[in-house]
């Protein structure tokens, strides 16, 4: 078996870009989750929900970010739904598609997390 040693040449997509579009917004929905709970007794113990808000707040903001760096990804690579060739645009149009419902989906969570925080009290 023979391995192309080559280093891959430069096409101008951004693909590390293209993968943290894709990867950037389902960790920031572990992260929410991750930290609002380690918040609850703190925040039981004074009495204080602000510390839990700007978490949810600080994550939705940047999974929403995120979701217009996909946007923008998108529209660079052409705006039109990604089709079935092998080609370098299709491949961009594919990631940046998927990144524009993953960070959509993720918002969305994320914003879902933070409905608790509106309605119970840390101590419950």
């Amino acid at each position: 078996m023979t391995v192309d040693v080559e280093p891959r040449p430069r096409d101008g997509t951004p693909v590390a870009s293209e993968w943290i579009i894709n990867l950037g917004p389902p960790f920031l929905v572990l992260v929410d989750l991750q930290l609002g709970y380690m918040l609850v007794s703190r925040n039981c113990l004074e009495n204080d929900r602000l510390s839990n808000h700007v978490v949810h707040g600080i994550c939705l903001f940047a999974a929403l970010l995120l979701l217009l760096k996909a946007w923008s990804l998108w529209r660079a690579a052409g705006s039109e739904w990604p089709g079935k060739g092998p080609d370098l645009r299709t491949r961009s149009r594919f990631m940046s598609a998927l990144g524009i419902l993953i960070a959509a989906l993720s918002a969305l969570v994320i914003a879902a997390q933070w409905i608790p925080v509106f309605m119970l009290h840390p101590c419950q």
